[in-house]
Parts: structure tokens; sequence; C-alpha cells
């Protein structure tokens, strides 16, 4: 069922994904927009040349095999939550809920949450599908299946990269301990970043395509699986600039790679790719929001502070310091993989130069993580944590050798032992990482929210803590919030006309996950809505 014959389908159903983020480039993308241009670029998909296999994982024992074959199933854990929550975790993620309602409503507004607010460019493509998914089963719900795709994405972008652009054994098995075990990109669930880990999948997938574009014969094939990398990292691009720079960063490595056999090829690739690519990131540049020194003041404080990875010791300590980074923001489930699979590795010249390259890759992110937000124009897309993911593909390359050289002797009782603790320790990881992360909204919330949507005037304003459901009305009622999340580079553009807000009403929601509850207490007036601790009260005239 999901052996290398499955590709194809993968490949199909990333470019339906990515066809419907590239819709949001324009002036008020719509559903049904979304849905043709996904429909345009998964027929592009289809009709390319039939995907590279996989690195074969040659005449393992039957058991490996079968694991490798079935392992794109952990995919279906990321939807789990579905069972459980009410919506998924995180500020960000009400923003994004809230773009999607003003993309489903045809408005030209880029959020109910800021006003009158409008933008042409903006990366809206995960906003864009959760509006399409919001149509069927409603905003709340529809932000955790749309969290789990971008996930998934993740992975199978990860599986395409180890396989394809650096031809490691087993590679569903080792994305899938590497995508579990790992808390990047998973921690991202947490604040609701399923955008960055969606266009880091599409940087991936891209990749494994230049990986196969570089060994096909023919320039007509070739281009046509340069244009397929093309629009995957244009859809990431059109998700998360960050996630779709990480993306982008390991596609050049890809390239660098084969490039050593095929220069002139790899660079008539990356010509293909480029060209059809530069008018989006083009229009983004002309069209997109302008960053204040405000602003860049802001993401550079939290660059260096909130998002620091590298722990109190000096940036010229990185050689050293990563491997902190490493322990926190992978895990320790992935880092004693690695050392004992590098342990493995070194007793033979091919195994010891393995090892060195992925030291030498882990050293060489550590400079970008403690100065990548130095360098010139995008510098500020450096977030330390958020590019940790670049350490993934580094530390797979001897974990996956020695676990197709412990499998060449067949399944020894030992082997099988290692395995399933590995399998049993990265389960636990993900569910303490994935599936225990808590939203900030509760059911209660929900009954009060969708209560107060049908007995409250469309023009109400509604004032309440940051750090509850209140971030959640402007996706699931339209209405207006004194203090919603805003992206940090939409500050000086959303906050003056937020000062300017008289607010009508005022929510308490039944759990404050962060920051502060409101300053001045609530008001002594009859709750319009309230179900046990969540409650919608009018402001009394005075107030």
């Amino acid at each position: 069922m999901f052996g290398r014959d499955r590709s194809f389908g993968v490949r199909v159903g990333a470019c339906l994904l990515a066809g419907g983020c590239i819709a949001t480039v324009g002036h008020a993308p719509s559903s049904s927009s979304t849905a043709l241009c996904a429909a345009v670029v998964a027929s592009f998909g289809a009709l390319a040349s039939p995907p590279r296999a996989l690195s074969p994982s040659a005449a393992g024992p039957a058991l490996l095999e079968r694991l490798e074959r079935w392992s794109p199933l952990c995919a279906l854990a990321f939807f789990l939550p579905v069972l459980f929550a009410p919506l998924a975790p995180g500020a960000d993620m009400a923003m994004h809920a809230a773009l999607a309602r003003a993309i489903a409503q045809g408005s030209e507004m880029l959020s109910p949450a800021w006003s009158d607010m409008q933008l042409d460019a903006y990366p809206r493509g995960f906003s864009a599908w959760l509006a399409v998914v919001a149509a069927v089963i409603g905003y709340a719900r529809a932000s955790i299946v749309v969290s789990g795709l971008a996930f998934s994405v993740y992975y199978f972008g990860l599986r395409a990269y180890l396989g394809r652009a650096l031809e490691l054994p087993y590679p569903s098995l080792v994305a899938a301990f590497l995508a579990l075990g790992s808390r990047t990109p998973q921690s991202f669930y947490g604040w609701g970043g399923g955008p960055t880990a969606m266009a880091l999948g599409f940087g991936l997938l891209a990749a494994g395509e230049l990986a196969g574009a570089l060994e096909r014969a023919g320039s007509l094939r070739r281009l046509a699986l340069a244009l397929v990398a093309a629009l995957l990292l244009a859809g990431g691009v059109c998700t998360h600039p960050i996630g779709a720079g990480v993306g982008a960063a390991l596609s050049g490595i890809a390239l660098w790679l084969r490039g050593r056999r095929a220069l002139l090829s790899a660079a008539g690739v990356g010509v293909a790719v480029l060209l059809p690519l530069a008018p989006i990131m083009l229009w983004f540049k002309l069209q997109g929001p302008e960053l204040s020194t405000r602003e860049l003041l802001w993401i550079q404080d939290f660059q260096l502070q909130s998002d620091n990875a590298l722990g109190s010791l000096p940036a010229w300590l990185c050689p050293l310091s990563i491997w902190w980074a490493l322990l926190t923001k992978v895990g320790p489930i992935v880092l004693i993989a690695f050392a004992l699979a590098a342990w493995a590795q070194w007793p033979t010249q091919q195994g010891r130069r393995r090892v060195l390259i992925s030291l030498g890759a882990i050293e060489l992110l550590s400079f970008v993580v403690a100065y990548g937000h130095r360098l010139p124009v995008v510098g500020f897309l450096i977030y330390p944590s958020r590019i940790m993911p670049l350490a993934i593909p580094a530390l797979a390359l001897p974990i996956a050798h020695a676990l197709a050289n412990a499998s060449k002797q067949g399944v020894s009782r030992r082997l099988t032992g290692v395995m399933a603790l590995a399998t049993v320790s990265s389960l636990i990881y993900h569910v303490v990482i994935y599936q225990r992360a808590v939203p900030i909204a509760t059911a209660e919330d929900l009954q009060v929210i969708a209560c107060f949507e049908h007995r409250a005037p469309r023009d109400a304003i509604v004032d309440g803590a940051y750090g509850d459901a209140t971030q959640w009305l402007p996706a699931l009622t339209g209405h207006q919030v004194t203090h919603p999340h805003i992206h940090c580079s939409l500050f000086d553009e959303v906050e003056g006309k937020l000062e300017k807000q008289a607010p009508t009403y005022r929510f308490t929601g039944a759990r404050l996950r962060y920051g502060d509850a409101l300053a001045t207490p609530p008001p002594k007036t009859k709750p319009v809505c309230e179900v046990g601790s969540s409650r919608i009260q009018p402001l009394a005239p005075s107030q």
C-alpha cells in the first residue's frame, strides 16, 4: 500500500496543496480560486515525469521491509487531536483561522480581527486550505485537521529528502522516527506553527524533485521536474517564508550534492526553478508589508531572547552550545540515537566519513543559528528555533546507515529490542510534545462563543485577555477584539486602529494559557452567554 509506487500520489497531493497556497498570491483570494489553482498545479505534477523512486532498502530483513512499507501511516498520528481537542492550540492558529474566515467571505480585509487592514501580498497558503476545510467542519475542527495535514506534508517531505536527495536506506522508517521523536518541528504545533511545518515540507519535497531532475535524461524531463520543484517552493513561500527558507536551503544542499557530478545540469535546473519562483518572491517584496525600524528591532530582540536556541553562552561558543540546542530543540531521543549510530559507524572508514560529514554540517548550522540574524536581506527570517529542523538530515545520515549495516546480519534479538525501544520512545515523545499541547480555548469557551455569534450585533467589539479564547472570536464570529494576535510585520499598521476601538462586551475565558488577565475588573452585568467559568457580558454605559 505504501511502497515506492505511491510516490506519484504523494507528489500529486503535494502539488495540489501547493497550488492552493499559490492561489493566495493576488487580491482577495477565494475558496473557488484556491480549488482551481490547486487542480491546475496538481495536474501539472501528474503529467510531469514519474517521481524517482526512493533509495532502495537493499536486501534487508523482512521485518524491516514491512516497517519501511508501513511507516507512512505515522502521518495519521498528527490528526489524532481531532478526537479529543476542541481546536488547535496557539494564538497564532487563531490568527490563521481569522485569515481563513476573510478568505471564505471574499473580504477585502486581511482579517476580521484587524479592522480595515488590507494587503495584497501576504502568506495565506495555510489559511486558504483552512477556509476550504472549514466550509465542511467549521473553523475550530478545521484548525486541527489542517495542522495535521501540515505536519503530514513535513513527514513526506523529510521522507523524500532522505530517500532521494541523500539516498539514505530505509527513508520512510527513519523519517517516521525523526518526525515523531524530534521536538522540532513538532513543538510548533503548540503555538500554532502549522504554516511553518507545511512550508518546510514543501521545501523538502522540492529538494527531492530536484535530485530526481538531475538524474533524468533529456532536457524536457529535467525541465518538467524542475518546474514541479519550483511550484512546491512557491507554495512554501506563499505559506510561510521561514519554513520555505529552510526548505530552500535544503534544496540548495541537494543541488550541491548532485552538482558535483553534473555542475552544468545543476545550474540549469537551478535557473529553471528560479524563473517561475522569482515573480512570486518579487510580488511579496513589492506588495507585502514593509518592516519599520520598530518592527525590525522587535524581531531582533525575539531572535536573541525568546527564540534563543543556544542558551546563555556567548555567540562565539556556538560550536559547543549547538549541542545544547540539539538537546532542547531536537530532543534526547534523536540525539541518543545519533550518538549510538555514530559509535557503531566509527570503526569503518566509510562510517567515520559519514559521522564527520554529520558533525561538520551541525557545526556549520551552529554559526547560522548564532549569527544568521546579522545577514543582510534574509537575516530577519532566521529565527534560531525555527531553523533547527536543518539539523535533522545531518542527524539522519549515520542513523540510517547504522540501521542498514545492522540489518545485513539479519534481525537479531538485540536489533529487534533496540528498534522496539526506539519506536516506543519516539511515540511517547510525540504524545508529550504534540498530542498534549493545550489549546487556549475549551469546549465551554466554544459554546459561549457560538451563543454570542447569534445574540450579539455585528458591530460588537469584545474586550478580552490576549492569552485566552478571546483570540478565537474573530475567526468564529467575525467580531473584533481589543487584544488580537498581530503578526510582527503589521504592528504599526494594526495597533493604531485598535487604539480607537470602543469595546461593548467583555469576554472571560475558562482558561488563561499565557499573559496577564485584563487589569480592569469584569462588569457587574448579566452575561449574554455563560457556560461554566466562561462568559460574555455587556459593558455598562459608564464603562
